[in-house]
């Protein structure tokens, strides 16, 4: 039986002491373009973690979830804009992204 993220098994918790020390990582780290570096290597931190839980994202939605991020608000926040403030709001829709995402897995 899968539980609310569509996988077959729960979250370790292990796991969710690693991604609940992750959300309190992000809440430290500020939204400012030096920080984008900190919060792309969470980024990553937490993708490794989803993808012990198996790479077909079709079966994993935890790994889903982080590729939709990926995909939209990781790939806005690499562009290069006009205005440091286009880039501040880009980066911070990318750290909420990431802290919706993870609070969703300790959820589970």
């Amino acid at each position: 039986m899968k539980n609310l993220h569509g996988l077959s098994e729960k979250i370790s918790e292990n796991d969710k002491r690693s991604i609940d020390y992750a959300i309190r990582r992000i809440r430290a780290i500020s939204s400012d373009e030096g920080s984008f570096i900190q919060l792309e290597l969470l980024y990553y931190e937490v993708l490794s973690i989803a993808r012990t839980y198996g790479n077909e994202i079709n079966e994993n939605t935890m790994l889903a979830g982080l590729k939709q991020i990926e995909s939209n608000e990781y790939k806005h926040a690499q562009e290069r804009f006009k205005t440091s403030s286009q880039k501040i709001g880009a980066i911070q829709k990318f750290r909420v992204a990431i802290k919706k995402e993870l609070s969703l897995w300790i959820k589970a």
